[in-house]
């Protein structure tokens, strides 16, 4: 269950970051 847990979180920030670095990318481009 730990474990489960564990890869639950990892698949959550996964995305998370992936959106932040486009967005971080399209200010830099707006600038």
């Amino acid at each position: 269950m730990y474990t489960l847990k564990k890869q639950g979180l990892r698949k959550k920030q996964k995305p998370k970051l992936n959106q932040k670095k486009p967005n971080v990318t399209l200010l830099k481009l707006g600038q």
